[in-house]
């Protein structure tokens, strides 16, 4: 979780999301869900390198309907 930590703040990430998005991966793999798990490290570091994952991006939750919602990542901070 550590190493997962570090690489996601190295990456661009702020504390607070490298810490939540490191524990999450560690979890799945923890309940042997590992294709959700730390396994997937490299492939956000290089999304985030190739600026697929904008890591300053807000998400907006709109709730559309009982029990829906409509989920959109808005542009983060350059």
């Amino acid at each position: 979780s550590r190493k997962a930590h570090r690489s996601l703040t190295e990456a661009g990430a702020d504390a607070a999301t490298a810490s939540l998005v490191a524990d999450v991966l560690v979890d799945a793999d923890r309940r042997g869900h590992a294709s959700h798990g730390v396994a997937l490290l490299t492939t956000y570091l290089r999304r985030i390198a190739d600026g697929g994952i904008v890591v300053a991006a807000e998400p907006r939750l709109t709730p559309v309907a009982p029990r829906r919602a409509y989920f959109a990542q808005l542009e983060g901070r350059a």
